[in-house]
């Protein structure tokens, strides 16, 4: 198995803000198994540190009767006081690449109102009907 990186980046405000120390969690879901495989938290500037994760050898990319698709999907979930929480579904990683993941939370009322959720969840798994 080779490896692929990983950066989180943790924003507010449409993009604009950084979201300090908000919990970063990696999970890989393998059959019908899902374990935690990175557990950190964002800097100053809201970027976690680069999170190694597995996926497969670069070459498979090229072979196009190859059954398994030529990448790992992970799932991420980030976590922070006063904001909703925000899980992505199939982020995809390629050995050799470092991709960059963009989070942007939204803010809880400060007056009491909230929304009737309790986090925000969307899938990044790749469409292979392109």
């Amino acid at each position: 198995m080779e490896y692929g990186k990983l950066i989180v980046n943790v924003l507010t405000g449409g993009g604009t803000l950084a979201v300090e120390d908000a919990a970063i969690t990696v999970f890989e879901r393998k059959t019908n198994d899902i374990s935690i495989v990175a557990d950190v938290f964002s800097g100053s500037d809201g970027a976690s540190p680069e999170i190694s994760l597995e996926a497969p050898p670069r070459e498979d990319s090229l072979n196009e009767g190859l059954s398994d698709k030529p990448f790992s999907l992970y799932i991420i979930q980030v976590i922070k006081d006063g904001y909703y929480s925000v899980t992505g579904n199939g982020v995809a990683i390629f050995s050799g690449i470092t991709s960059i993941q963009q989070i942007n939370l939204i803010p809880k009322a400060s007056g009491g109102l909230e929304l009737p959720i309790s986090g925000i969840t969307y899938d990044e798994t790749p469409n292979y009907d392109l």
